[in-house]
């Protein structure tokens, strides 16, 4: 972590090289100097009002928050003491950014399944977990969030005549490694049979 302490009148007393190097200061622009002063962007910032909080309540806060000027986002930890407050952060840029685009990418891949009419299922084979996404619930004619989140659930809505063949073929795809294509019926709670095809991996 980086690390860096301040005294009751806000004035650096210490900052470690990892501090250092994500501030973009060194130590020498630092110690003797208000944080307010050498990074004046911070003022009514998150970063003010925590620290303050912290100070004022000699309570521990923890947070994370963007600083534009550093184009970086911080997880923090501020621990208040007798002599001020000691600041323990990292940079989580990367892990916020990685976070963002896998979210955006999901609302867009749900977005195309929904515009094709397609559904999807997930399988958690160690533990008999199974996930359906709303389309799929659609598909089967039961109410959105109230498949039952097993296998067998899922397997019961097959048509009885279909639920050997398929559960064969995706047992036997699963110890190949590969991907497997399956048309099979469902037998919706209105009794009516609708025609699936499905592609596994």
């Amino acid at each position: 972590d980086a690390f860096f302490a301040l005294d009751r009148d806000w004035r650096f007393t210490y900052v470690n090289d990892q501090a250092e190097r994500l501030l973009l200061r060194g130590r020498g622009d630092l110690l003797g100097r208000s944080i307010w002063e050498r990074f004046p962007e911070a003022v009514g910032s998150t970063f003010d009002r925590e620290y303050h909080r912290a100070m004022a309540s000699r309570a521990t806060v923890e947070f994370e928050e963007f600083y534009p000027p550093l184009d970086s986002w911080f997880e923090v930890r501020a621990y208040p003491s007798p002599d001020g407050l000691s600041v323990f952060f990292r940079d989580v840029t990367q892990q916020r950014t990685t976070a963002a685009a896998l979210a955006a990418s999901e609302r867009r891949l749900r977005l195309a399944m929904e515009a094709a009419s397609l559904g999807s299922f997930e399988w958690e084979v160690s533990t008999g977990r199974a996930f359906w996404s709303p389309a799929m619930e659609r598909m089967h004619g039961i109410p959105e969030g109230s498949f039952a989140g097993t296998f067998d659930a899922h397997q019961r809505g097959m048509h009885p005549e279909d639920r050997e063949r398929v559960l064969a073929e995706v047992r036997a795809a699963m110890e190949r490694g590969d991907a497997h294509h399956l048309h099979y019926r469902i037998v919706r709670p209105d009794g009516s049979i609708r025609w699936l095809e499905a592609h596994g991996q």
